[in-house]
């Protein structure tokens, strides 16, 4: 389970019956016609950016992908 470390605010967008549920640091977002299943969708996004750049070695990382984890670092800690 993922907790923020800091004030996370996710922008919520609602056009033409679709919910878009975005993460503005992580540049991350998802859709769907369900409220819920969009913010779902969100957060199983972070959970697949963790696997890749937090639990990945860093030295397997490029400067993108370690800033990528620095980011998640500072935004979340795993319980």
């Amino acid at each position: 389970m993922f907790l923020p470390l800091q004030i996370i605010n996710l922008q919520v967008d609602y056009d033409e019956g679709l919910w878009i549920v975005t993460l503005p640091p992580l540049d991350a977002a998802a859709s769907s016609q369900d409220f819920q299943e969009a913010r779902q969708m969100l957060f199983e996004y972070i959970d697949f950016l963790w696997n890749e750049y937090v639990l990945c070695p860093v030295e397997d990382l490029g400067e993108t992908g370690k800033m990528q984890r620095e980011l998640l670092l500072e935004l979340f800690s795993v319980s």
